[in-house]
This record gives C-alpha cells, sequence and structure tokens, in this order.
C-alpha cells in the first residue's frame, strides 16, 4: 500500500516570530490559521522525557523553527494553537519536509508545550495554563 498523505482533521493558528510571553496571542491576532495534523511523538527506548508532538501541515505552509529567524542571542519561536481558539498553545522546536519532490509531500512542525525558563534554577513556568 502507497504512502498516504494525512488527513488534515483540525485547525491551527500560528504567530510567527512570537515575542510577549505574559499574553495570549490571540490578544495580537493569528498570522496564519491552517489545517494540520496533530500527533504525539513516540517515546524512545531509553529516553524517560516527553519528546513534544508533531504537527503535519500541508506543503509549504508558512511556519518556521527558531533558526530561521537567527538573531542573538536567543532566537524567538512561532507559536502554535493546536486546535485553534483551544487555548492549548505549543512552540515550535523544528520544521521539515516529508516525502519532499512526491505527491504525499507535506510538512512537519516539532512542537513542545509552551513553557518559558527563568534563571539557572532551572524554573519553568506556564503563565497562560492550558484550559
Amino acid at each position: 500500500m502507497p504512502y498516504q498523505l494525512p488527513t488534515f482533521n483540525l485547525q491551527c493558528g500560528i504567530w510567527w516570530n512570537y515575542a510577549t510571553p505574559l499574553l495570549p496571542p490571540p490578544l495580537l491576532g493569528v498570522n496564519i490559521v491552517s489545517v494540520c495534523n496533530l500527533q504525539f511523538a513516540k517515546k524512545l527506548a531509553g529516553q524517560e522525557q516527553f519528546q513534544g508532538a508533531w504537527l503535519l501541515l500541508p506543503p509549504l505552509t508558512d511556519i518556521r523553527p527558531p533558526s530561521c529567524y537567527g538573531g542573538a542571542p536567543f532566537p524567538l519561536p512561532d507559536w502554535v494553537e493546536v486546535p485553534f481558539l483551544s487555548g492549548r498553545y505549543y512552540v515550535v522546536v523544528d520544521v521539515d519536509d516529508l516525502a519532499k519532490g512526491f505527491p504525499t509531500e507535506h510538512r512537519v512542525a516539532n512542537l513542545t508545550k509552551r513553557w518559558w525558563w527563568f534563571g539557572y534554577g532551572g524554573t519553568f513556568v506556564d503563565p497562560i495554563p492550558w484550559p
């Protein structure tokens, strides 16, 4: 059976290079609303931490990892809300294309739950709790 394009059964909001940690992105307006498919990443043997989620998107969807923005010392990531208007925010870790050049081509973004790290003590906080 040939590889099939994923079913894009959800909508997501994408905010580019988002910089305001204490305001929910909807207050500033979404850059893109796209169809998508959200999947949990698999836990590999020997890895004890949750590895995030995969967001599958149509080809050429404008979503970028922090490395695309450059800037020093810390480039800002894109934020994603999946499903759109749910209050569940993620940060984009990496993006790549799958099946490039084939009819089943689509974009894949690696996501992690949105959080902020403060200080060298390793304190993780979420000023916008999930619903």
